[in-house]
């Protein structure tokens, strides 16, 4: 199962992968995050058996999530979660949350509306890592 003892792993961020947006965003984060602090997840790869215990139900996948320490943030909550554990100036991104979490997660919505025909969307689930799924994913 891969999101085994999600509790003592690094936090884990869940993304469409099928969304070019959402891609971009993990090519970013592992471009950035010199310290490795993250694992990365497309929701296609979870089974329906994990997507139950992390309470995902959502077919489109229009939610990024965030798995850390035992807790799911999802949306701007789950942005503003990840940028806190950025070094700065990306830390500094965070800032997001001196609006109303209800604000940031219409903006979130209206975006996540239009991202594949603004954006496009793959044919088939990328691996966005050097390493292979089952390195990048082992433990979580």
């Amino acid at each position: 199962m891969i999101v085994n003892n999600l509790k003592n792993t690094k936090p884990v961020i869940l993304y469409d992968g099928v969304c070019n947006l959402c891609g971009e965003l993990v090519r970013f984060l592992l471009k950035i995050d010199k310290s490795n602090k993250f694992k990365f997840l497309p929701l296609q790869e979870l089974s329906e058996k994990e997507k139950i215990k992390l309470k995902i139900y959502e077919e489109n996948y229009t939610t990024l999530f965030l798995v850390s320490k035992g807790k799911i943030f999802t949306k701007c909550s789950a942005l503003i979660s990840i940028f806190e554990e950025l070094e700065p100036p990306w830390k500094w991104l965070k800032f997001i949350k001196i609006f109303p979490l209800a604000l940031c997660n219409k903006v979130y919505d209206a975006i996540a509306k239009v991202r594949y025909k603004v954006f496009g969307k793959k044919s088939c689930v990328a691996n966005l890592n050097d390493v292979s799924p089952a390195d990048q994913y082992n433990n979580i």
